[in-house]
């Protein structure tokens, strides 16, 4: 076989998988593949208090960074290539509330979660006026400078059961206190379900207490805006609550780069048959 008719095959392999780099996912994560930890800000509050079952809590989320899970390495930090990423979530709503200690737990169904890819960053000190300057009603879907800005829907995700073996609960919380201001943790999983960059994180990689596999985990600690030092939420706006911590995911190929080198692989393994 003659190398040197190799080659211009070789490079049409080489310039495919160039043009897979063209395509690169909308969320720049420059190849990385494997676990990621995704760190995040939540500006949230409730439709009423205090909380008890029908309350839904609702929110804006703004992603700080993007990191290694096992090195502490960013792999994506906010601003890094003129991007921003951030959402809006609502339909969390309160099942039950059971006293515990000095405070409370609650359960919760539903749970919907949209992630906007954007070239400037939202201003969450607009509390719960952003979303009628964005378009709609306070607790929507949408709000001002997320998904009114020309931006790209990357990611959306609804929270699934499975935080426990009760079918219908999507999100556990519990509290250190039964008035506000309110601390505390709360945990759950997502599944994805849309969004134009939804090809770049793995499926199923996280199983639940149901023998289910999830495509995301939660962990959210949660504290009154401005009840503590820790708690730097934006104070002059109305948010209730403030939270923070990492949604744990597994970052995958982009399938378009993967079916382009399998294209040029195939194609290069044909000419190879026809020489010999």
């Amino acid at each position: 076989m003659n190398l040197r008719k190799l080659l211009p095959i070789a490079g049409i392999a080489a310039a495919a998988l160039c043009h897979g780099a063209v395509a690169a996912p909308l969320i720049d994560l420059g190849g990385y593949t494997g676990p990621i930890e995704i760190k995040f800000q939540n500006y949230e509050s409730f439709s009423s208090l205090p909380i008890a079952p029908g309350s839904m809590n609702f929110g804006v989320v703004e992603v700080t960074s993007i990191q290694n899970p096992n090195t502490g390495a960013n792999i994506w930090v906010q601003g890094q290539a003129g991007q921003f990423l951030s959402g809006v979530f609502n339909g969390i709503t309160v099942t039950s509330v059971t006293p515990q200690g000095s405070g409370f737990i609650t359960t919760n169904s539903g749970g919907v979660f949209d992630f906007y890819l954007n070239s400037t960053n939202f201003d969450p000190s607009q509390g719960t006026s952003g979303y009628t300057a964005g378009g709609c009603a306070v607790g929507g879907l949408c709000y001002n400078g997320i998904t009114n800005v020309g931006g790209t829907d990357a990611l959306n995700l609804d929270l699934v059961p499975g935080i426990t073996t009760d079918p219908t609960n999507t999100l556990s919380a519990n509290t250190t206190s039964t008035t506000t201001p309110l601390t505390g943790s709360a945990t759950g999983y997502a599944d994805i379900v849309g969004g134009a960059d939804a090809s770049q994180f793995g499926k199923g990689a996280f199983p639940t207490a149901l023998g289910t596999f999830a495509d995301f985990f939660l962990l959210d600690d949660f504290c009154s805006n401005g009840s503590a030092p820790s708690c730097t939420g934006p104070t002059s706006s109305d948010w209730q609550l403030f939270s923070h911590d990492p949604v744990d995911a597994v970052a995958v190929p982009e399938p378009a780069s993967l079916g382009l080198l399998a294209s040029a692989l195939l194609g290069l393994g044909a000419w190879v048959r026809r020489r010999k």
